[in-house]
C-alpha cells in the first residue's frame, strides 16, 4: 500500500513492469503442465509444480494488493485525472485480468492441490477487477454486466461456491438462481436475499423460474411477503398454464378450476399438435377439482361451459382419435355426416351428434344456421338409394300410407327427426332456405311433402313414448 495516496499511479506502474517477465515465466510452466515431461526429467517436473504453487501463492498476494490499492481508488482516481495521467483504474483492470486469465489457462494441466488454490486466487482477483469496472463503468452499465457475466461465469466452472459469493455481491442475479435454484435449501437463499435485495429481486428470481422450467419450485407455497408477492406474481400476466397449478399448491380449489378450464380452453382455441389431450387433461382435472372444492364458488356458467368443451373433445376422440390438434367445429360436424356409414342407425347417431356438436359450439348465428342445414341435407343425400324409391312411388301415388309410413321409417332422417324433435316450423323454414333442394332425390315438391309427412311421424313417434 502506498504510504502517499497520490503515489498510487507510481505503486500500480511499477507492479505492471513485472508483467512481461511473469508471462514468459507461465507460458514455460504451462508448456511444461500440458505436454508433459520425459521419463528421464522427473525432477525437472518437481521444480516445475513447485514454481506453480510459488506462483500460486503470489496470485492471492497480488489479488491482496490489488485490493489495497482498489480502496483508495476514489481518491487516486481524482488527483490521476488531475494531474492529466491515465486512470488507475485502467491499470489495475488490466494486472489482474492478466493474471486471471493466466491462472485459469495453466490450472487446468496442474496437480489437484495447486489447481484450488490457482482457483481460489483468481476468485480473489475477479473480486478486485469487478470492483475497478464497477467504479470506472457504474452498476448499472452494459459494460460492467457483460464483464461480471464474462468472469463469473468463467471462475463458476471452477469454484461454484466462490461464483455465489460474487455473484451476491455484485448483483448478478441471474446466476445467483443458477448456482442455487436447484438445491435443497433454495428456499433458504431466497428467504436471505428478498430484505437484501427488495421486491424486484423477488419479481426477477420467479419470472427467471418460469422462464427456465422450474415449475416445481415455482408453484411451491410460501408465506408472509414472499408469499404476497408469488400471489400477486400469479395473479398477473399471461401465466394460466402454471397459475392454475400454483393455486391447486395453496388447495384454492375453485379458483384452480378456473384457471384450470381458461388455459385448457386457450389450447383447444389454438388447436395445435397435442391440443386435444393437453385440453381434455386440463378440462377434466378442472371438473375434479370443482367436484373436491367445497365453497361451491364456481360460476354456473363455467360448469356449464365445462362440459360443452369436454363433450367437443370426446367428440372428436370417437370420430378421429388419430388426430392429436384439435379440429374446427365445421371440419368436425363434416367428418361426421360425410364418412360413409353402415345403416340407417349408424347414419341417425351421427346426425344427432354433430347436430350436438353445432349446438354446443360458440358459433356465430350464420354459421350455426349453415352447419345446422348441412347436416339434415347430407342426412338425406347420404341415403338417396333409399329416398328415390321412395320420392318415385309417392310421385306416382296409388302407394298406401302404410306402406310410405313404413319405408319413410327406416330412413335415418326419419330417427333423427324423432331424436332430435324436429318440428313443422323448422323443417318449412330448412325447406325455404333450399335446404333439401337439388339432391338429386327426385321432384322437390315430392320430397318437401315427405319431409312433412316424416316429421308427423316423428312427432307421432315421439308422442308415443313418452
Amino acid at each position: 500500500r502506498a504510504k502517499d495516496k497520490t503515489d498510487v499511479y507510481q505503486e500500480v506502474s511499477r507492479f505492471e513492469r513485472f508483467l512481461p517477465s511473469l508471462q514468459e515465466v507461465f507460458e514455460e510452466v504451462a508448456s511444461a503442465s500440458f505436454e508433459g515431461l520425459p521419463d528421464d526429467t522427473i525432477d525437472m517436473t518437481s521444480v516445475g509444480e513447485a514454481a506453480l504453487m510459488a506462483l500460486g501463492g503470489c496470485f492471492s498476494a497480488m489479488g491482496a494488493g490489488l485490493r489495497a490499492r482498489n480502496e483508495i481508488l476514489d481518491q487516486a482516481q481524482v488527483n490521476v485525472e488531475d494531474r492529466g495521467g491515465w486512470p488507475c483504474t485502467e491499470r489495475i483492470i488490466a494486472v489482474a485480468q492478466f493474471l486471471v486469465d493466466r491462472s485459469l489457462k495453466i490450472s487446468d494441466g496442474t496437480a489437484v492441490l495447486l489447481r484450488g488454490a490457482l482457483h481460489s486466487s483468481s476468485a480473489i482477483l475477479i473480486d478486485v477487477m469487478l470492483e475497478a469496472i464497477q467504479v470506472r463503468e457504474g452498476s448499472n452499465s452494459n459494460v460492467f454486466e457483460s464483464q461480471r457475466s464474462r468472469w463469473l461465469n468463467r471462475i463458476r466452472l471452477y469454484e461454484p461456491e466462490k461464483a455465489l459469493e460474487l455473484a451476491e455481491k455484485f448483483k448478478d442475479f441471474s446466476l445467483m438462481m443458477e448456482l442455487t435454484c436447484d438445491r435443497g435449501d433454495f428456499d433458504r437463499y431466497l428467504q436471505r436475499w428478498a430484505p437484501s435485495y427488495g421486491d424486484a429481486f423477488v419479481r426477477f428470481a420467479l419470472t427467471w423460474m418460469e422462464q427456465n422450467g422450474k415449475a416445481k419450485i415455482l408453484i411451491e407455497p410460501r408465506t408472509g411477503a414472499l408469499g404476497q408477492l408469488q400471489a400477486q406474481f400469479f395473479a398477473e400476466g399471461n401465466r394460466s398454464n402454471l397459475r392454475w397449478l400454483y393455486l391447486l399448491a395453496v388447495e384454492d380449489y375453485a379458483r384452480s378450476a378456473e384457471a384450470a378450464f381458461d388455459h385448457g380452453v386457450k389450447i383447444r382455441m389454438k388447436a395445435a399438435e397435442n391440443s386435444v389431450q393437453q385440453s381434455k387433461t386440463l378440462l377434466s382435472f378442472a371438473k375434479l377439482a370443482n367436484l373436491v372444492d367445497e365453497t361451491d364458488r364456481s360460476p354456473r356458467e363455467m360448469e356449464v361451459a365445462l362440459e360443452r368443451s369436454l363433450y367437443l373433445i370426446r367428440a372428436q376422440e370417437d370420430v378421429a382419435p388419430e388426430e392429436s390438434s384439435v379440429l374446427p367445429v365445421a371440419d368436425l360436424i363434416r367428418l361426421y355426416v360425410d364418412t360413409k356409414h353402415r345403416s340407417s342407425q349408424d347414419l341417425c347417431i351421427a346426425v344427432v351428434i354433430a347436430l350436438e356438436i353445432s349446438k354446443k359450439s360458440e358459433l356465430d348465428p350464420q354459421q350455426s344456421t349453415e352447419l345446422h342445414d348441412y347436416v339434415w341435407s347430407r342426412c338425406m343425400s347420404n341415403q338417396g338409394d333409399i329416398w328415390k324409391p321412395i320420392v318415385e312411388e309417392a310421385k306416382r301415388g296409388g302407394v298406401s300410407d302404410e306402406r310410405l309410413s313404413r319405408l319413410i321409417r327406416e330412413t335415418a332422417f326419419f330417427s333423427a327427426a324423432v331424436n332430435v324433435a324436429l318440428g313443422q316450423q323448422e323443417a318449412a323454414a330448412m325447406m325455404s332456405r333450399g335446404v333439401f333442394s337439388n339432391l338429386g332425390l327426385g321432384e322437390e315438391d315430392t320430397v318437401h311433402r315427405l319431409i312433412r309427412t316424416s316429421v308427423d311421424l316423428a312427432g307421432e313417434a315421439t308422442a308415443v313414448d313418452a
